[in-house]
């Protein structure tokens, strides 16, 4: 998603299409999306996975962390949202740390992960 930022402003600046990185002549803001879609795809499955997976229960000795599963779902979707439809991709840490709905669900994810751990109910 980082790339398709950097293409998307390389396009749109006053220099018309000319990258300010070599690498970026290979990308296009399409295959950009897609290796997006199906990287997000992979990292929730594979998040969901971790999970459910019979080492992460011996460790966290429950087998209730698949439900912190949806706050990553939202995070990564929010996250693509404010990239794709909202075009604020140039600066991720700056992104996430002034959208309330991003805040909301890393502190839900934070408190609900911290409950399951630690057995708090």
């Amino acid at each position: 998603m980082k790339r398709y930022s950097e293409l998307r402003l390389t396009i749109n600046s006053t220099n018309e299409g000319v990258s300010t990185r070599k690498v970026l002549n290979d990308y296009s803001t399409t295959l950009s999306r897609q290796i997006s879609t199906v990287a997000s795809s992979a990292v929730i499955i594979s998040y969901a996975l971790y999970t459910v997976s019979q080492r992460t229960i011996k460790v966290f000795g429950n087998e209730d962390l698949i439900y912190t599963t949806p706050f990553v779902v939202f995070g990564i979707f929010r996250y693509m949202y404010l990239v794709y439809i909202n075009e604020e991709g140039e600066n991720t840490t700056q992104m996430m740390m002034k959208d309330i709905p991003m805040i909301i669900t890393l502190v839900l994810y934070i408190i609900t992960a911290i409950v399951i751990i630690y057995d708090l109910l």
